[in-house]
């Protein structure tokens, strides 16, 4: 009965995710909650809230040239505010982390030997928690939109960007939003010296 009138249970250390005509609608917390399929309401999925570990293998080279595998043991979870982002903007959280251990991994073990790879274990495993946090997201939900002219374009000489971003190491941008440098106007100003690139957007990833 429960079921047919759209009522649901969200366990303990779960949320779950209810969407209204294919649109999201609200993170469900643990508990008994109505989802009213007739009214276009439907259960878009749950996600665990758990603490979850990931053993990541890699396969790599020291500076003597001897192969090693190397497991690194990754502790995660999705944080209850964070229900949504988790939910829509991770496609494959495994795989992601994964790849970011990849990097790390081959790029500081082939810098040692045999027995300063074992030495500095505690070194390398810093250096993958460092990299896992410096994973940079930027929303945008609304229309950012340059000055339609150079006269209103007010700025320093030595910081003349609209949009900055600079040394960069996995940076998402998503959102419903717009970016309008106002390209047509800018360059067809005389004020605009055209042997020079736009730089009402600068990008610098590393």
């Amino acid at each position: 009965m429960g079921q047919a009138w759209g009522g649901i249970q969200v366990d303990q250390s779960t949320v779950a995710v209810r969407e209204h005509f294919g649109k999201f609608d609200d993170v469900l917390e643990p508990g008994c909650h109505c989802i009213p399929w007739y009214f276009g309401y439907k259960l878009a999925g749950k996600l665990s809230l758990r603490l979850q570990q990931l053993d990541v293998r890699c396969e790599t080279k020291t500076k003597d040239n001897v192969f090693v595998n190397v497991v690194a043991s990754i502790q995660y979870r999705a944080l209850s505010g964070k229900g949504a982002d988790a939910f829509y903007k991770l496609s494959n959280t495994k795989v992601q982390i994964q790849a970011y251990v990849f990097d790390v991994i081959r790029a500081s073990v082939p810098k040692l030997d045999l027995d300063s790879a074992f030495e500095q274990k505690n070194d390398i495993a810093k250096a993958v928690e460092e990299e896992l946090e410096k994973v940079t997201e930027k929303q945008i939900g609304g229309n950012l939109t340059a000055p339609s002219h150079p006269s209103k374009w007010k700025c320093d000489r030595s910081n003349c960007q609209w949009i900055g971003f600079t040394e960069i190491n996995g940076l998402y941008i998503y959102g419903s939003g717009t970016i309008n440098a106002q390209g047509t106007k800018w360059w067809g100003s005389s004020n605009v010296n055209h042997t020079r690139k736009a730089r009402s957007l600068l990008s610098h990833f590393i």
